[in-house]
C-alpha cells in the first residue's frame, strides 16, 4: 500500500485542533493528565518533528530531526530560530557542519526581524522599542511557518507558539565544532 508521510505547514491548524482538544480534554490538561503546549492560556500545537519551544541544543536537534526526517517520503523543514545576526564565516562553518555531519533533509536559518514603523531601523531580534529613536511602534518579523509575516497578523495560536520558540543566541559559533 502506497503512502505518504509530512509535515504540513498548517498555519491555522496548529491552533484549531488545539482548541478543540482543549475543549474536549479540558480537565484532563488542568489536572496534567494530558500535556498541552499553551502560552498566555492559548493552546497551540506544533507541526515539527521536535517541537520549536524544546530548549534543547541545536545539535541535538539536528540529530533527531535528521533521524526521523530520513523515514518521511513527503516535505520536512528544521527551522532555525535565530535571535542574532551571526558572522557569515560562522554561519557558513554551521552550515557546512550540519550539511555533512547529520541527516536533516530540508533547513532554514531564520532570524526575527524587527522593523520600526516610524524611524525605519530593522535589525535581527525581538524588540518592544526601536533601539534608535525609542518607538513603541514596531513589528517584529518571523518565518509563521514557510514565509515571513509581521507577528500582528498571526493568529493568537501562533503567536503563543512563536513567544514558546528557542531562538538560538550564540549557537553557530558554539554548535559549529560539536556537530557530528
Amino acid at each position: 500500500v502506497p503512502y505518504n508521510v509530512e509535515e504540513v505547514p498548517g498555519e491555522s491548524t496548529s491552533y484549531r485542533l488545539a482548541i478543540l482538544d482543549y475543549k474536549l480534554f479540558k480537565d484532563d490538561v488542568e489536572k496534567g493528565e494530558i500535556a498541552m503546549p499553551m502560552v498566555d492560556g492559548v493552546p497551540f500545537y506544533s507541526n515539527s518533528i521536535v517541537p520549536y519551544y524544546a530548549d534543547v541544543p541545536i545539535t541535538l536537534r539536528a540529530k533527531w530531526e535528521g533521524i526521523v526526517q530520513q523515514e518521511f517520503t513527503g516535505g520536512v523543514m528544521m527551522h532555525i530560530f535565530l535571535a542574532e545576526s551571526p558572522e557569515p564565516d560562522v554561519l557558513k562553518k554551521f552550515i557546512y557542519r550540519l550539511v555533512h555531519n547529520t541527516k536533516v533533509v530540508y533547513f532554514s536559518i531564520t532570524p526575527a526581524i524587527t522593523v520600526c514603523n516610524k524611524c525605519s531601523w530593522n535589525g535581527v531580534g525581538v524588540y518592544d522599542v526601536c533601539p534608535r529613536c525609542g518607538s513603541k511602534k514596531v513589528d517584529v518579523w518571523s518565518r509563521i511557518v514557510g514565509y515571513y509575516r509581521p507577528l500582528r497578523n498571526w493568529n493568537i495560536g501562533k503567536v503563543a507558539e512563536f513567544k514558546s520558540r528557542i531562538h538560538y543566541k550564540e549557537l553557530i559559533a558554539s554548535s559549529v565544532s560539536s556537530i557530528s
